[in-house]
């Protein structure tokens, strides 16, 4: 039976897989089984496509009573061989992730498709700067800036933007 990528698998060692891809070598065209390991570091291995679906060598290893190196399994027949007790647990802030990354203004800049949209953002809030919103407006675009002289870096962008907007033009190159 072939895997196909999503679908999980009990190697004999009793260790759960998950393929992600079926892959050709790019010389011997030989096809490749790419899969992730579900437990430890998460390490992706790719290994021939006919080894993955073998049975096991019994000779070599009596005690295994799996017929296939690897048996595929439902998602609810995982190993749960991580207690959550022993997960690791980062805490976060969620005030201070939602100050960063949900200011309205930046994401409605950042979300303008054309220099003339930017522009437009960036007039629109010309009255509420402030040295955030400088700052990631200038580094979307490769600008460097000082983001505490607000005037003299809103000029300086908007300098920018009107100079890309003359000579940006939408045709294929």
């Amino acid at each position: 039976m072939r895997p196909v990528p999503g679908e999980f698998y009990r190697h004999f060692k009793n260790k759960d897989y998950q393929v992600l891809a079926i892959a050709k070598h790019s010389e011997t065209k030989e096809e490749l089984v790419i899969y992730q390991a579900l437990y430890g570091d998460f390490g992706i291995y790719a290994r021939p496509l006919d080894m993955f679906t073998s049975e096991v060598d019994h000779v070599k290893y009596p005690e295994v009573k799996q017929k296939m190196r690897f048996m595929k399994i439902e998602r609810s027949d995982l190993v749960k061989d991580v207690p959550v007790s022993n997960v690791p647990v980062s805490k976060v802030d969620n005030a201070e992730v939602d100050s960063q990354w949900a200011d309205s203004r930046i994401l409605e800049y950042l979300d303008a498709d054309t220099y003339s949209e930017k522009l437009e953002v960036m007039q629109k809030y010309r009255d509420k700067l402030d040295s955030k919103l400088i700052d990631a407006v200038a580094g979307s675009l490769d600008l460097v800036v000082d983001p505490e002289k607000l005037d003299e870096s809103y000029n300086y962008i908007i300098s920018h933007l009107k100079t890309n907007i003359k000579y940006d033009t939408t045709r294929l190159r």
